[in-house]
């Protein structure tokens, strides 16, 4: 068994996440992946983490050996299909509606405002 760096990120709770970065021994990145997952402890929930071979390796800005995202972090970071015309969307606004948890993505193709539930990522063809 080798020790991984796991860095960890929770949602937001309620306007910042929370950092935390702990040592796993497990046989592979991805079984340290999923030990993380499995005994991540916070109020508001895993955002992503990412497993590093080493300390050093996260500080010095390495490329990360395996990560994990969560619906959230990935429909922020990758986007949605567009309802009105299948291109791909780009978070444009975050964080509105009267919960917080629909945020706003222009579709790169037609330019639509396109509203996305992060709960459930389905999206609201509705223009804003």
């Amino acid at each position: 068994m080798k020790e991984f760096c796991v860095v960890t990120n929770s949602n937001a709770a309620p306007f910042f996440s929370d950092m935390d970065m702990t040592f796993i021994r497990a046989e592979s990145p991805e079984d340290a992946a999923n030990k993380a997952r499995r005994d991540y402890k916070h109020p508001a929930g895993l955002y992503a983490l990412a497993v590093y071979q080493s300390s050093d390796a996260y500080h010095k800005g390495q490329k990360s050996l395996t990560r994990w995202l969560s619906k959230r972090a990935d429909i922020r970071m990758n986007g949605v299909k567009c309802p009105h015309c299948g291109g791909k969307t780009a978070l444009s606004e975050a964080n509105t509606g009267r919960n917080g948890i629909i945020d706003i993505h222009v579709c790169k193709k037609c330019k639509r405002k396109v509203k996305v539930d992060m709960l459930t990522g389905v999206t609201m063809g509705s223009r804003v």
